[in-house]
């Protein structure tokens, strides 16, 4: 009466101490394990940052300097700005829209860019000048349908011979 007997066929049966103690003891080991991973991660972290930012110091395998004049222009809404005068020889133009609306750079007779939106770059390259004075434009048509051209989005570039350098900028 007082006591229960088991019989050899029943489940053993566990004390709660016992149960809290494996419960701990799993909740450790998954705290073991996500402080583990989250040290990997930190790590490789590191190690990409320190990866990257070696990798600029060697600039043997990069694009050589650029062994011609480069026009540098701002295209702003209806006028273009910047170094306009160059030595003949190989040229480039390196232009920036600083503007709010889209504008591209041409030189007539020779190539224009694809359209720029506003804080976009582009470099064109011109191959080799000869002395004289080149007209720079923005052919874009508004939606007034009106051409920046018309607008007054012109400039000038002029090309000394090769001796003579110097450097204006013009509207």
């Amino acid at each position: 009466m007082g006591s229960a007997q088991k019989s050899p066929g029943d489940a053993p049966t566990y004390s709660r101490r016992a149960e809290r103690h494996r419960h701990q003891q799993a909740k450790a080991r998954r705290g073991l394990i996500l402080r583990i991973a989250a040290v990997v991660v930190v790590v490789a972290a590191v190690v990409v940052l320190i990866v990257a930012l070696a990798g600029g110091g060697d600039d043997s395998s990069s694009t050589p300097a650029y062994a011609g004049s480069t026009v540098t222009l701002s295209l702003s809404d209806y006028a273009i700005t910047g170094n306009l005068t160059v030595p003949a020889g190989p040229a480039r133009i390196v232009a920036t829209n600083v503007g709010g609306l889209p504008h591209n750079i041409g030189v007539r007779g020779v190539k224009i860019s694809r359209n720029l939106n506003r804080g976009e770059s582009t470099t064109l390259d011109l191959g080799v000048l000869a002395p004289g004075t080149y007209e720079l434009y923005c052919d874009v048509i508004g939606a007034d349908k009106v051409s920046h051209v018309a607008k007054g989005m012109v400039a000038k570039l002029i090309v000394t011979p090769a001796d003579a350098t110097t450097s204006t900028t013009l509207k």
